[in-house]
């Protein structure tokens, strides 16, 4: 796990809860056989690789009939951008279909270049406006 301060945990915390709110709320009326489990602040739902490692990404979607992994999400915030999260990155990558990173506005040249061997990576910017949190999708 990455060191944060605590101002930068509470962040990471909350966005961690607007996303689980919003983008990846299931199970819902249109995916009713998806469940988001979080990783953050309590290890919910470890994801296993081919080899036996154990990983706990920020979120998890799971098809809950095959339990199969969906979606593998996982949030940056400033100092958590740098090449040993980026080694955790392509390993949270091999562990579903798709590969969700969030990261501070401003990060994108630097996450660009740490991406650039994640093919089933959707990367987007983060920001808060008032007491919202918006996201752009970027595109490498």
């Amino acid at each position: 796990m990455a060191w944060r301060d605590l101002e930068e945990q509470v962040l990471h915390d909350r966005v961690i809860t607007a996303l689980k709110k919003t983008l990846f709320n299931y199970p819902n009326d249109k995916h009713p056989n998806l469940k988001t489990h979080t990783n953050h602040p309590i290890k919910t739902h470890a994801v296993s690789n081919h080899i036996g490692g154990q990983f706990y990404p920020d979120l998890v979607v799971l098809d809950s009939r095959t339990e199969k992994v969906v979606s593998v999400v996982e949030v940056e915030t400033v100092n958590t951008i740098n090449e040993n999260e980026a080694k955790q990155w392509l390993k949270f990558a091999t562990l579903g279909e798709n590969f969700y990173l969030f990261f501070p506005r401003g990060f994108g040249v630097k996450v660009k270049e740490f991406c650039q061997n994640i093919s089933n990576a959707h990367c987007y910017e983060y920001w808060q406006e008032e007491k919202i949190f918006r996201i752009e999708h970027i595109k490498f």
